[in-house]
This record gives C-alpha cells, structure tokens and sequence, in this order.
C-alpha cells in the first residue's frame, strides 16, 4: 500500500511539474498572450499561469482583459481567480 502511495505522489508531483513548466512557457510569451488564454483555458490553466506570473491586467489586441474574457465566457472559477489576483476589467 506505501508503495502505491509512493507512485501516485509521484505522479502527482511529475504532473504539477508539467503544468508549471507549460504554464511558465505561456508567460514567457507577450503580455497579450494570458487574456487570450482566459478566452478558452481552463481554470486550472489560468491559475497556474497567475501562479508563475502572469500580468492579470494585460490587455490583448483589442484593450479586453483575462477578467473581460473569463467574464465574457461565464467562468466563474477564472472570474474568482483572477480578481483574488488582483484583475481589473473595463
């Protein structure tokens, strides 16, 4: 039973690895790139891009925020994340 334990944790810990590694590639690209994100992503997504970083007030090309997107799209989850991380709107 330890044993499984062992392997799950370290799955768990090779997967949270990952999605930091992807979510630091997303915002080592422009600014513009976390409100177009916030379009489409998951919340798990948006969270670990703000947790390594992420301007949360970034406007894309056309002035709209992460929080516009994710409000835009009914992400209540994205909507509760991003404003604790401080986002700003419209």
């Amino acid at each position: 039973m330890d044993a499984m334990r062992t392997s799950i944790s370290g799955w768990r810990s090779a997967m949270g690895a990952l999605c930091l590694l992807l979510a630091m590639t997303c915002v080592s690209a422009s600014a513009e790139n976390f409100p177009d994100v916030c379009k489409t992503g998951t919340p798990e997504q948006i969270k670990a891009m703000i947790d390594v970083g992420a301007d949360v007030n970034a406007k894309d090309k056309d002035g709209n925020t992460a929080l516009d997107h994710a409000r835009e799209k009914k992400n209540e989850k994205a909507v509760t994340a991003l404003i604790k991380a401080g986002a700003q709107g419209k």
